[in-house]
């Protein structure tokens, strides 16, 4: 069985890498970092192959799931939370 599957499994994943992108998500200033939802114009209007932009009930959940870990929860990461663009928005480049 394996000796029939094999070549057909690998001729699969051959067809997958031909397929798979890879992203990276793009690094900002730390005064754009910080300026959270304030960011949203200048993220558009500059060049970016992806743009995600969470809804408020995304952004929302995100929160709450960084709210959970309380012993992690210092103050500058309270500050992240309240501040930070990538809560909410995230710019992603094909590599």
């Amino acid at each position: 069985m394996a000796v029939t599957s094999g070549p057909a499994l690998a001729g699969f994943r051959a067809a997958e890498k031909a397929r798979c992108r890879v992203l990276t998500l793009e690094t900002v200033s730390l005064f754009r970092k910080y300026l959270s939802v304030l960011d949203l114009p200048i993220s558009c209007l500059r060049s970016q192959d992806v743009l995600f932009v969470l809804t408020k009930e995304e952004a929302e959940l995100a929160k709450r799931a960084m709210r959970c870990h309380h012993s992690q929860l210092l103050w500058f990461r309270r500050l992240y939370i309240v501040f930070s663009r990538y809560m909410v928005i995230n710019s992603l480049r094909f590599l």
